[in-house]
């Protein structure tokens, strides 16, 4: 769907770029240029760990609720380490602070930047959370 959506956008794009003005051409052309501003505007879906934080938590037990931190996989990934745990620690030191205040994470429940759940088709998608 997002290459579709891509090459439509990008074909739109080309059209409005060699298209010489005509007052006929007028009406429509405007019509794609405000169909494609949600587009343009939409960023792409980043795969990411929720990571649950507490700048006043510094271990043991925990019962509220705390902040939340998405660190995106491919961040992860790229970082050096031996294990998942270790690289998102040093990801989330880099990101947002001390690994101290850590209260829960799990890359078995993925959400995207803005921490809605993932699914496997907004990989790179422009959505729209409904």
């Amino acid at each position: 769907m997002t290459d579709n959506v891509t090459e439509l956008a990008q074909a739109a794009r080309q059209l409005l770029m060699n298209t010489p003005y005509s007052p006929a051409l007028a009406p429509s052309l405007e019509r794609v240029r405000e169909a494609l501003k949600p587009i343009e505007r939409t960023p792409p879906r980043v795969k990411c760990v929720r990571v649950e934080y507490d700048l006043n938590f510094w271990g043991g037990d925990y019962s509220g609720v705390g902040q939340f931190a998405y660190i995106p996989l491919d961040a992860i990934s790229r970082l050096r380490g031996k294990n998942d745990d270790k690289r998102l620690r040093t990801a989330f030191t880099v990101l947002v602070g001390n690994p101290e205040h850590i209260i829960h994470y799990t890359f078995d429940e993925p959400v995207d930047q803005d921490g809605n759940e993932w699914k496997e088709w907004m990989k790179g998608n422009y959505y729209v959370p409904a």
